[in-house]
């Protein structure tokens, strides 16, 4: 494991690596990335360390650590996914060894601060492993591995204390569910489902709370003939 977060340049056709920040202590067994625009910075979840460590890239050439927030003995433990809120300065963790979903403080980017938790595993957020933020609503999207769901999770009332508002669960198509992203314009999830071999679309529509209520049938299915690969 190199245990880093690498900085590539996509703007050819033919990717070029930049530069690496690397370190067993804060970055073991890096796991997800989220990107800061404004300060040109990322915030990084270190599954090994227990960390969420912020990484300057402004010399992207040579990134930099910032400062980090650890905790192995409850609140971060094997952290998987990171979101950031640029409005309100938080970072929002699936902490998959936890089984919380975790509000960081990242205004002072040199020492980060725990904010709050959501921890109800009755309530589906068992092995949260993805998490996107909806900034319209002010909610969440976990992703999680053990119960097979998309949980949706109040940030915006109150990050000290998120709270529950719905999920969406399926063995079909949301088994060990992953990864996720989510398209503002379309008020639309995408779902990396491991067991179900798919990728599953979760519809959030106009829902006012952000609860998803349906994913289309039949789910995207690849084409009988694969696009050719671009050539470099």
């Amino acid at each position: 494991r190199s245990h880093c977060l690498s900085v590539v340049n996509f703007t050819d056709a033919c990717a070029t690596y930049v530069g690496s920040f690397c370190s067993a202590t804060y970055l073991g067994g890096a796991s997800d990335a989220a990107y800061d625009t404004t300060n040109s910075r990322v915030f990084v979840t270190a599954s090994s360390s227990d960390c969420l460590t912020v990484v300057d890239v402004l010399d992207p050439a040579s990134p930099t650590h910032v400062g980090s927030y650890c905790d192995g003995d409850y609140h971060l433990v094997y952290p998987t996914a990171a979101a950031y809120d640029a409005t309100n300065l938080l970072v929002y963790v699936a902490a998959y060894g936890s089984d919380f979903l975790t509000v960081v403080n990242v205004s002072d980017a040199e020492s980060p601060e725990f904010v709050g938790v959501y921890n109800d595993s009755a309530m589906a957020l068992g092995g949260p492993r993805g998490v996107a933020y909806d900034a319209d609503r002010g909610v969440a999207y976990v992703t999680t591995y053990s119960s097979d769901c998309v949980v949706v999770v109040d940030v915006g009332t109150a990050a000290a204390s998120p709270s529950f508002l719905g999920s969406l669960c399926s063995s079909t198509y949301l088994d060990r569910a992953n990864g996720v992203a989510y398209d503002s314009s379309e008020a639309t999830l995408y779902v990396a489902a491991t067991n179900s071999d798919g990728l599953a679309v979760v519809l959030v529509g106009d829902s006012p709370t952000g609860v998803p209520t349906t994913i289309p049938v039949p789910s995207p299915t690849l084409s009988t003939e694969p696009s050719p690969l671009p050539s470099f």
